[in-house]
């Protein structure tokens, strides 16, 4: 039971934490990295720039990786023990 809380309780963390879906945060990398391959872009709007990528990649990272990891309990949840 505590496993079942605490699986819900990651839930609500990720749910905070990915306000927006990962193919939009996708979208808003690579808006960002087109503004940054610009020959036009100072050296401190770059350094703004990757460092807002860095962090959207962040939360992309993890987003996914809560994907994997409610995966894999389902998985284990539903495997074929018979087998």
């Amino acid at each position: 039971m505590d496993e079942k809380l605490e699986q819900e309780k990651k839930q609500v963390t990720a749910k905070k934490k990915s306000k927006l879906s990962v193919e939009a945060n996708m979208e808003r990398l690579e808006a960002l990295l087109e503004k940054l391959e610009a020959s036009d872009t100072s050296l401190e709007e770059a350094f703004s720039l990757y460092e807002k990528g860095m962090k959207l990649a962040g939360e992309i990272n993890e987003r996914l990786t809560f994907v994997e990891e409610q995966m894999e309990v389902l998985e284990d949840r539903y495997a074929d023990t018979s087998l």
